[in-house]
């Protein structure tokens, strides 16, 4: 069952939470990182850190921190509001990792690069990287390799409907087939019955009925 508009609206309102509050965090971060003597330099070669510099990176840190719980309350709701692609609560959880990680690869290079540098290890700090991505982006290309069909239906809805044969013994919308899977009972195909079915309630009528066997409904003089 799709999600109701409460469910919809709930995960409006999260995403314009969340992007008011990385506007807020960018807006700190402009103004704290200008302030007067936030240049002065904190740590000694090779890092030369300046009060600026520490400040950008702690409220970077607090910015991914915000989007991976973000990530992760959303992927909890959006099965609700897609069932048929329950796979989607992956792809955008795995999607919100990859974000983190790139905001992550250019917010620490301002400490570990000159470190590694120093150490001769230059190639370290893009390989830590690398690795960290791995996994998310394996997710998100398995999620999409597999779920191509369903992702396709999302956008283009699926243009051939699943036929529905109504049970004359306990009235249920079953699937075509010998018997019910339901009840259990025998179905009659409207095949079977020169293609006779109860013009109220739709179900199949076997040969010469009179009235339909599910509604009572007159179907002969």
């Amino acid at each position: 069952m799709p999600g109701t508009k409460e469910e919809f609206a709930d995960v409006v309102k999260r995403i314009v939470q969340l992007a008011l509050i990385l506007m807020i965090l960018m807006v700190v971060n402009a103004v704290a990182t200008r302030l007067p003597g936030m240049e002065t330099t904190v740590f000694s070669p090779p890092y030369d850190l300046s009060i600026a510099n520490i400040t950008s990176l702690v409220i970077y840190i607090i910015t991914i921190a915000v989007i991976l719980i973000f990530g992760q309350n959303i992927a909890l709701r959006l099965p609700r509001l897609v069932p048929s692609f329950p796979e989607i609560a992956s792809l955008v959880f795995n999607a919100v990792i990859l974000l983190a990680i790139i905001i992550g690869y250019h917010v620490f290079d301002v400490v570990l690069t000159p470190l590694l540098d120093d150490l001769g290890l230059p190639w370290l700090y893009p390989l830590i990287f690398l690795v960290l991505s791995l996994l998310p982006v394996w997710k998100i290309a398995s999620v999409l390799l597999t779920s191509s069909g369903k992702i396709t239906n999302l956008f283009v809805g699926n243009t051939t409907p699943t036929q529905k044969v109504v049970c004359a013994s306990c009235g249920g919308q079953v699937s075509p087939s010998k018997f019910c899977s339901q009840c259990g009972n025998e179905l009659v195909q409207a095949a079977d019955s020169g293609g006779n079915v109860c013009p109220q309630c739709g179900a199949a009528l076997k040969p010469g009925a009179k009235f339909c066997i599910k509604c009572g409904t007159k179907v002969a003089d």
